[in-house]
């Protein structure tokens, strides 16, 4: 069994992460855009993070779909800092030729930043180190 994972920052092929995807044995599908518009922000500690949808921001968030082994999951959830730092959410996304992906699982951060902590960060369209 196998889940397809939406990754956006750091996870992403040729990325510092990557390795991670290597480790759980994760196939790369393909390279989507969400569907709807997402707060995708630069940290400034070196990775991105989804926040909690604001009404009018965003952009549709580019990223890469992969196959994940269900029984490595929890290592991909480890990874993440789930539930501490990041949530599981599940959205829909498009490749190039429109095919849709539905209920792909991603990651958004647990703790939301306030509007005046949001200020001193880049609202972002796609993650690029």
């Amino acid at each position: 069994m196998f889940e397809n994972v939406f990754v956006y920052g750091t996870l992403k092929r040729n990325f510092r992460n990557n390795h991670i995807m290597d480790k759980i044995h994760a196939e790369y599908i393909c390279d989507v855009e969400t569907d709807y518009t997402f707060p995708l922000y630069d940290s400034n500690h070196g990775f991105p993070f989804l926040q909690k949808y604001t009404s009018g921001l965003g952009y549709k968030i580019k990223g890469e779909i992969w196959s994940v082994p269900s029984d490595r999951m929890k290592e991909l959830d480890y990874f993440e800092g789930v539930p501490d730092l990041y949530s599981p959410i599940y959205i829909d996304c498009y490749d190039d030729e429109r095919r849709l992906f539905a209920s792909i699982k991603t990651y958004m951060r647990s703790d939301p930043l306030t509007s005046e902590e949001l200020k001193n960060i880049k609202l972002i369209s796609e993650w690029i180190e």
